[in-house]
């Protein structure tokens, strides 16, 4: 469609003098909804700790968007929950981490449908030192105190 000096609402004071390119094109995706699963984004080391159980409520959200961005979302992540430090301890030992946290999407076009906080219940145990396993670098190298990074769009495409 050709643009034209009558078809544009200026303000005061500003003049249309040409258009180049005199055409333009537009492409707008339709908005869907769809609902995808919360995972719980564990921060720092795990350490002697391991998740024996966990439960978020809501376990599931409702994302809205253009269509194309939320197809390719499969999961929404939670902010960071922390373990506790490898301090002394006993292997068995069991704590309870309860905490509300927000859900995030690294996506701006798509938006959550309602609150994006989630509770998060984690039962933990420690676990002996000698079965701590050790995180492997992309190359195959063992690391103890480096977290692999990943993409956080809720994409495991």
């Amino acid at each position: 469609h050709a643009l034209e000096h009558l078809e544009l609402h200026l303000v005061e004071g500003v003049a249309f003098v040409r258009a180049i390119p005199s055409q333009v094109q537009l492409e707008f995706d339709r908005q869907v909804s769809k609902q995808v699963d919360v995972r719980v984004f564990l921060g720092g080391r795990r350490g002697t700790w391991r998740v024996a159980e966990q439960t978020v409520n809501p376990p599931q959200v409702r994302i809205v968007g253009p269509a194309r961005r939320v197809d390719e979302i499969d999961w929404a992540e939670t902010d960071p929950i922390e373990l506790p430090p490898d301090e002394q301890g006993q292997a068995g030992e069991k704590r309870k981490i309860a905490e509300r946290v927000h859900v995030f999407l690294d996506d701006p076009q798509v938006r959550f449908d309602g609150s994006p906080m989630v509770e998060v219940k984690l039962a933990i145990e420690r676990i002996p030192v000698a079965q701590v396993p050790q995180a492997e670098e992309p190359d195959g190298t063992a690391s103890g105190s480096k977290r692999a990074r990943r993409p956080r769009t809720g994409s495991n495409k």
